[in-house]
């Protein structure tokens, strides 16, 4: 039955009811028509509002592995990339450290597991574009089979770069500005290293220059 003969089969058995009668006798028999608009009605405005409406591709998606999680100096760390990007007219810059896990010989307690998956997950996915981390979590994420970008194809100025196997694997974290925001509680080296699924080159260049102007 299309929509204009439900509401004349409402119209006509209901000619005599008065108007409290008419929403009763609605409710009560056509409830899941209602249901089943209100429903199509939220989907549709859904995607009007995800499509039409929403917000721009991330410019820039930045993980710390094994870093005290510490939301504020996350930000604090997007806002000094933002300052220095300007206005560059691009979406928004994540910078995250929700990535604490154990690998390998690594066994750290109270860690949340799943977010070494999430961390594959998105990585696979092309989503990551500068992972900071220790030098064994770069060896581990090696016989994963993780590429990362050979460095000698972007411009490095004068910092520190992590050579292994001939290539310019990463930079050397603690000889950047990124150091003061960081506790290495380990003493492990830490690298910045680029992944070669990342999809925002433009946005890891910007992040180089940013890095050699903060030396």
């Amino acid at each position: 039955m299309t929509m204009k003969r439900y509401i004349l089969d409402i119209r006509d058995r209901t000619a005599d009811m008065t108007p409290a009668q008419k929403t009763e006798y609605i409710v009560t028999y056509y409830w899941y028509h209602i249901l089943g608009i209100c429903a199509a009605a939220a989907i549709l405005i859904f995607l009007i509002v995800h499509f039409g409406f929403g917000g721009k591709e991330p410019y820039f998606n930045m993980v710390l592995i094994n870093q005290p999680i510490d939301y504020g100096r996350d930000e604090e760390m997007e806002q000094a990339f933002l300052a220095y990007l300007g206005d560059y007219g691009g979406g928004p810059v994540d910078i995250s450290s929700d990535y604490n896990f154990s690998y390998g010989e690594i066994k750290l307690e109270g860690v949340n597991e799943s977010s070494y998956e999430k961390f594959f997950f998105r990585l696979g996915g092309g989503e990551l574009d500068v992972v900071l981390m220790p030098e064994s979590f770069y060896r581990h994420c090696l016989e994963m089979d993780v590429e990362f970008t050979d460095l000698s194809e972007l411009e490095t100025g004068d910092m520190r770069i992590f050579e292994d196997g001939g290539k310019q694997a990463a930079v050397y974290v603690e000889k950047t500005g990124l150091a003061g925001f960081l506790d290495n509680e380990t003493d492990e080296t830490l690298l910045l290293a680029f992944p070669s699924s990342g999809t925002h080159r433009q946005a890891c260049q910007e992040f180089l220059r940013f890095l050699a102007d903060m030396e």
